[in-house]
């Protein structure tokens, strides 16, 4: 499973009617989400990353610009737990905010790959 983020939506393999990726790679493995328009402040969003990444069975890919849920980094780490593939990629800027923190403090290396990177720029 990949993850791709759009604004602070976590989507995976979210397609958006203005994007069009192309043709998937016959070694990629997609799950589709339907669009869900959320009210600022509502955990719509939230929980339903969070159940995402709960069910993942194989990788889950996190890449994120702000990342405050402490619950969504919490869950990430138990998926790394139950042995999914994890690897988040966030801003330096922001490497204090609550969710980074968690899954910085977490996650664990895995065959000596950090699973938890941050970057400045694009």
């Amino acid at each position: 499973m990949k993850f791709r983020p759009q604004v602070l939506l976590i989507s995976a393999g979210l397609a958006f009617a203005s994007c069009d990726p192309g043709a998937p790679s016959t070694n990629d493995h997609y799950t589709t989400w339907e669009f869900v328009g959320v009210i600022p402040g509502s955990t719509t969003v939230e929980s339903e990353a969070v159940a995402l990444v709960a069910a993942a069975t194989d990788s889950v890919w996190l890449a994120a610009e702000d990342f405050t849920s402490v619950e969504l980094g919490q869950a990430l780490v138990s998926a790394q737990t139950r042995g999914v593939d994890v690897r988040v990629v966030g801003d330096v800027d922001r490497r204090e905010q609550a969710g980074f923190v968690e899954v910085n403090a977490g996650l664990q290396p895995v065959d000596g790959a950090v699973p938890v990177r941050f970057g400045d720029g694009s």
